[in-house]
Protein backbone atom coordinates (compact mmCIF):
# COMPACT_ATOMS: atom_id res chain seq x y z
CA UNK A 1 0.00 0.00 0.00
CA UNK A 2 1.30 3.94 -0.71
CA UNK A 3 0.81 6.21 1.87
CA UNK A 4 1.13 8.99 -0.72
CA UNK A 5 -1.70 10.56 -3.46
CA UNK A 6 0.69 10.52 -6.00
CA UNK A 7 1.95 7.14 -5.36
CA UNK A 8 -1.35 5.36 -5.53
CA UNK A 9 -2.06 6.56 -9.43
CA UNK A 10 1.52 5.92 -10.16
CA UNK A 11 3.08 2.88 -8.39
CA UNK A 12 0.13 0.20 -9.92
CA UNK A 13 1.12 -3.28 -11.48
CA UNK A 14 4.79 -3.34 -9.44
CA UNK A 15 6.52 -0.30 -11.45
CA UNK A 16 6.81 2.89 -11.60
CA UNK A 17 4.28 4.65 -14.33
CA UNK A 18 4.73 8.30 -14.31
CA UNK A 19 1.36 10.28 -15.48
CA UNK A 20 2.00 11.40 -18.89
CA UNK A 21 2.21 14.84 -20.28
CA UNK A 22 0.32 14.68 -23.02
CA UNK A 23 -3.20 15.57 -21.07
CA UNK A 24 -1.89 15.66 -17.67
CA UNK A 25 -4.32 14.21 -14.65
CA UNK A 26 -7.36 15.76 -13.90
CA UNK A 27 -8.69 14.79 -10.31
CA UNK A 28 -11.22 12.39 -10.96
CA UNK A 29 -10.55 11.33 -14.57
CA UNK A 30 -7.89 9.40 -16.00
CA UNK A 31 -4.63 10.07 -15.73
CA UNK A 32 -2.75 10.78 -18.93
CA UNK A 33 -0.84 7.54 -20.18
CA UNK A 34 2.05 8.93 -22.15
CA UNK A 35 4.41 10.74 -22.37
CA UNK A 36 6.53 9.80 -19.43
CA UNK A 37 9.54 11.69 -18.86
CA UNK A 38 12.96 10.94 -16.96
CA UNK A 39 12.08 14.10 -14.98
CA UNK A 40 9.59 12.47 -13.21
CA UNK A 41 11.26 9.39 -12.21
CA UNK A 42 13.47 11.46 -10.63
CA UNK A 43 11.97 13.85 -9.05
CA UNK A 44 9.88 11.10 -7.13
CA UNK A 45 13.01 8.96 -6.70
CA UNK A 46 14.19 11.89 -4.95
CA UNK A 47 11.50 12.49 -2.79
CA UNK A 48 10.95 8.71 -1.06
CA UNK A 49 14.93 9.36 -0.30
CA UNK A 50 13.89 12.07 1.42
CA UNK A 51 11.29 10.43 3.34
CA UNK A 52 13.43 7.37 3.99
CA UNK A 53 15.91 9.47 5.75
CA UNK A 54 13.15 11.09 7.62
CA UNK A 55 11.14 8.06 8.10
CA UNK A 56 13.41 5.28 7.65
CA UNK A 57 10.88 2.89 6.39
CA UNK A 58 12.11 0.85 3.79
CA UNK A 59 8.89 0.97 1.50
CA UNK A 60 10.02 4.18 0.21
CA UNK A 61 13.54 2.80 -0.36
CA UNK A 62 11.53 0.17 -2.77
CA UNK A 63 9.58 2.76 -4.06
CA UNK A 64 12.68 4.43 -5.19
CA UNK A 65 14.13 1.23 -6.15
CA UNK A 66 11.04 1.30 -8.56
CA UNK A 67 11.63 4.27 -10.08
CA UNK A 68 14.95 4.18 -10.96
CA UNK A 69 13.99 0.89 -12.79
CA UNK A 70 11.89 2.36 -15.03
CA UNK A 71 14.72 3.72 -16.35
CA UNK A 72 16.56 0.50 -16.92
CA UNK A 73 12.82 -0.96 -18.61
CA UNK A 74 10.56 -2.22 -15.59
CA UNK A 75 8.12 0.30 -16.99
CA UNK A 76 4.96 0.51 -18.72
CA UNK A 77 6.73 -0.43 -22.40
CA UNK A 78 9.21 -2.97 -21.08
CA UNK A 79 11.80 -1.19 -22.26
CA UNK A 80 15.12 0.76 -21.51
CA UNK A 81 15.51 4.15 -21.72
CA UNK A 82 19.22 4.22 -21.65
CA UNK A 83 21.63 4.31 -24.60
CA UNK A 84 23.60 1.24 -23.85
CA UNK A 85 26.53 2.30 -26.01
CA UNK A 86 26.94 6.23 -24.26
CA UNK A 87 25.38 5.48 -20.95
CA UNK A 88 23.20 8.83 -21.69
CA UNK A 89 19.25 8.66 -21.50
CA UNK A 90 16.53 9.06 -24.17
CA UNK A 91 13.52 11.32 -23.49
CA UNK A 92 11.15 9.05 -21.95
CA UNK A 93 8.36 6.88 -23.23
CA UNK A 94 5.56 7.37 -25.65
CA UNK A 95 2.28 4.99 -26.87
CA UNK A 96 4.89 3.77 -29.86
CA UNK A 97 7.87 3.50 -27.17
CA UNK A 98 11.37 5.13 -26.79
CA UNK A 99 11.53 8.68 -27.52
CA UNK A 100 15.12 8.75 -28.95
CA UNK A 101 15.93 12.52 -28.06
CA UNK A 102 18.53 13.13 -25.68
CA UNK A 103 17.77 16.19 -23.85
CA UNK A 104 19.38 17.88 -21.31
CA UNK A 105 16.53 17.79 -19.16
CA UNK A 106 16.77 13.41 -19.25
CA UNK A 107 20.52 13.53 -18.93
CA UNK A 108 20.60 15.55 -15.58
CA UNK A 109 17.54 13.53 -14.48
CA UNK A 110 19.06 10.45 -15.21
CA UNK A 111 22.52 11.35 -13.85
CA UNK A 112 20.89 12.19 -10.88
CA UNK A 113 18.78 8.49 -9.46
CA UNK A 114 22.61 7.31 -11.40
CA UNK A 115 24.73 9.07 -9.00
Amino acid sequence: MNSFFLGSITLKDGFFKPIGCKGWYVKGKVPAEFDEQPVEACETLLTYLSCYDVGKDNKYLNNAVKCYSWFTGINSKGLSIIDKETGACYDGLNKNGVNYNQGSESLISYGMVWH
